[in-house]
C-alpha cells in the first residue's frame, strides 16, 4: 500500500518535471494532501496553501479507524469507507506540521 512517504515522493517528482516548463509553482494541499505539501520539495514553490490541513492523532479509533490485521491496513469506516496501509497511517499519526511552517 502506499505510504506517507511514497506521496511525499511523487509530489516531488511532479515538482521537479514542471519547474523546467514553468516559472511560477504554486501548491495547494487539502486534508492528508496539505501533510504531503508540507514535507515536500518546496524549494521550486513560489506559495503554498494549506487547505483544511491535517494533524497528527494519538489513536487511530478517533479517527474512526480499524485495524485490520490480515490486510495489515486500517479501515476508516467515515462517510464511506476506505481503507489505508498501516504505514501511512503510523506515519500520519506522528506528523506534526505545524513544525514545518513558516510564518
Amino acid at each position: 500500500m502506499v505510504s506517507l512517504d511514497d506521496h511525499i515522493y511523487d509530489t516531488n517528482k511532479v515538482l521537479e518535471y514542471f519547474s523546467n516548463q514553468f516559472e511560477h509553482l504554486y501548491l495547494t494541499g487539502h486534508s492528508l494532501g496539505a501533510v504531503v505539501v508540507c514535507f515536500a520539495d518546496q524549494s521550486m514553490v513560489e506559495r503554498v496553501v494549506l487547505w483544511d490541513p491535517s494533524t497528527g492523532f494519538d489513536d487511530p479509533a478517533s479517527k474512526q479507524m480499524t485495524f485490520i490485521s490480515g490486510l495489515d491496513a486500517y479501515l476508516c469506516s467515515y462517510r464511506m469507507d476506505t481503507l489505508f496501509g498501516r504505514q501511512l497511517i503510523e506515519q500520519w499519526m506522528n506528523t506534526r506540521i505545524e513544525n514545518q511552517i513558516e510564518a
